[in-house]
């Protein structure tokens, strides 16, 4: 018996369907590419997208999966590289140390390694401590090759092995460095030197967080979200646990899917994730605007003079430390993009390091202008102290990387020359 008449017409209506099919595929296929590109604001790849997922859905992992997610609770997306410290205020976690070339933990304050360049006394080393904040760790991890070439440029530095020791993290404020060398030595430690780099976070980050709190001035960086009032504080707090973990497990099935190569599954994942970010910056919002009722530091001012004197006064205490403990002391006032006519700023960087709406950018300005005549009075009281934003005044070319205060590795070699000079100019 031949075919049914009907069956070559069957036949051609199954390839017409599977064409139909394929060539929705390749439209959706197409539009997941478009939709992404929109996203992102740039060509994608998948290698990209592969890296965003991984990041985003190993956000639990990296603080030790379910056991730690307490953590998340914490607010700002910062705190969940750090962990509390009695004494410093706070540290970064393991996971977010970075150990460079020649051994030097960054960020890693060498309080509890038995290997530490602080228990180094030897005749031929000199060991460097450098502190401040996220400027000053990242100028230890790309400018302390070049100090350690201008110090050896002295005869009382010649031959000697530079060996660095880092106190500074990201958000670090006055007193939190002076604390910070207080702890090392109570421990045991020696420095030959010390470098401050600071300035900047004094005068803008009690601004942006702990004075919306009503939390003193003098207490770390975010300290509400550290020691939260649970009563005001634990309901909002669930939900930005929640949406973060919807982001976290959204990125994980997308990773998993079998359609993981799909730019319209890679769309369809972006798109919701992009919404889950809006709804985690919202709750982080409302969470610093939140009213509290502690009323700590709120009888103190809180304006730049205010903040400009723990500055001073810090500086000073670190002086007379360093004084006491045979430590020389060097401290500078770091350069900022905010500060008017401290730099030709070029094209890339009018793009990328200035924000004038920015609560850091608002609050620098004033800062600076209230820092410079504290730090004359540092002068006044023997501090070796160098007024250091002017550094990139004949610098055209793109240093700063951020519309916040940081800058490439260029801006710390050159930050490093100025330094070294500093240091020189003041050893005999």
């Amino acid at each position: 018996m031949g075919a049914p008449p009907d069956a070559p017409a069957r036949r051609l209506r199954a390839w017409k369907l599977l064409l139909s099919l394929v060539l929705l595929a390749v439209l959706a296929e197409g539009a997941g590419f478009v939709v992404l590109w929109k996203l992102r604001g740039a060509r994608p790849s998948g290698a990209w997208v592969t890296e965003q997922l991984r990041a985003r859905a190993g956000a639990l992992a990296e603080e030790g999966g379910a056991a730690d997610e307490g953590s998340l609770h914490r607010g700002p997306e910062h705190l969940r590289r750090e962990v509390l410290h009695p004494y410093v205020g706070y540290l970064p976690r393991s996971s977010a140390r970075i150990r460079l070339d020649d051994g030097v933990w960054l960020n890693d304050p060498g309080f509890d390694r038995p290997d530490s360049p602080i228990h180094d006394e030897a005749e031929d080393s000199l060991v460097v401590g450098i502190t401040g904040g996220s400027v000053a760790g990242l100028f230890a991890q790309h400018g302390r090759k070049e100090l350690a070439s201008q110090l050896a440029l002295h005869p009382s530095f010649e031959g000697k092995r530079v060996r660095f020791v880092v106190l500074a993290f990201g958000g670090y404020k006055q007193p939190q460095q002076l604390m910070a060398l207080s702890y090392l030595l109570a421990l045991g430690g020696h420095l030959d030197l010390l470098v401050n780099i600071d300035g900047f976070n004094e005068v803008t980050l009690h601004a942006s967080g702990n004075a919306l709190k009503g939390v003193d001035r003098a207490y770390p960086r975010d300290w509400f979200f550290r020691a939260y009032d649970a009563e005001v504080a634990t309901p909002m707090l669930g939900e930005l646990a929640y949406v973060r973990r919807q982001r976290a497990h959204h990125a994980d099935a997308a990773l998993r899917s079998q359609l993981r190569w799909s730019w319209t599954r890679r769309a369809v994942w972006s798109w919701r994730d992009r919404d889950l970010a809006r709804a985690e910056r919202a709750l982080e919002v409302a969470l610093r605007a939140e009213p509290v009722a502690d009323p700590r530091g709120r009888a103190r001012a809180n304006g730049p003079e205010a903040l400009a004197a723990i500055w001073r006064d810090s500086s000073l205490q670190l002086h007379r430390l360093c004084v006491a403990n045979g430590i020389d002391y060097y401290h500078v006032l770091q350069p900022n993009q905010y500060v008017e006519g401290s730099k030709p700023l070029s094209a890339q960087e009018r793009e990328v390091a200035i924000d004038r709406e920015h609560v850091y950018g608002r609050h620098a300005a004033a800062g600076y202008a209230a820092l410079r005549p504290a730090g004359e009075e540092l002068l006044g009281a023997g501090v070796a102290y160098a007024d250091l934003t002017g550094v990139f005044a004949e610098q055209e070319s793109a240093l700063y990387i951020d519309d916040c205060c940081h800058f490439n590795e260029l801006g710390n070699q050159l930050l490093a020359r100025a330094i070294g000079e500093f240091v020189l100019a003041h050893t005999e």
